[in-house]
């Protein structure tokens, strides 16, 4: 059990509510790796789809794109490490069957929909 008593263990679209911290899966914070600390969520939103949340801390850094061209979300370099390395190393199966495919719309002129399980906020969401 967590030694921190705002911060709940729970499997995702159950109970809970906007603005709590949930942990769900985990992810190194070294970068050797070795250590796997779970990673807390805040619920933005809980409808009967699910829970919507956000990272409550940075878990990474990395570049949008490997260089620096025009590109959209659909073809950049961070979408493709969101869903696949870091859904990889942040996830177990269990936790894997329990996350959405979101359809993210365009950000903007030109940039099309995509279908994410990890994804950055868009404008319109961050407002």
């Amino acid at each position: 059990m967590s030694e921190d008593p705002d911060l709940r263990i729970i499997e995702p679209s159950r109970n809970a509510k906007p603005g709590e911290i949930v942990a769900f899966g985990a992810y190194p914070h070294t970068a050797e790796g070795a250590d796997r600390t779970p990673i807390q969520w805040r619920v933005l939103q809980n409808s009967r789809r699910g829970l919507f949340m956000l990272s409550e801390r940075l878990l990474d850094c990395k570049r949008y794109h490997g260089t620096s061209v025009d590109i959209t979300w659909r073809d950049c370099d961070l979408r493709k490490w969101l869903n696949d390395e870091f859904y990889n190393a942040a996830f177990n199966a269990a936790e894997k069957e329990s996350i959405a495919t979101t359809l993210c719309t365009g950000n903007g002129e030109g940039s099309p929909d995509t279908e994410d399980k990890v994804f950055l906020l868009s404008v319109t969401e961050i407002r």
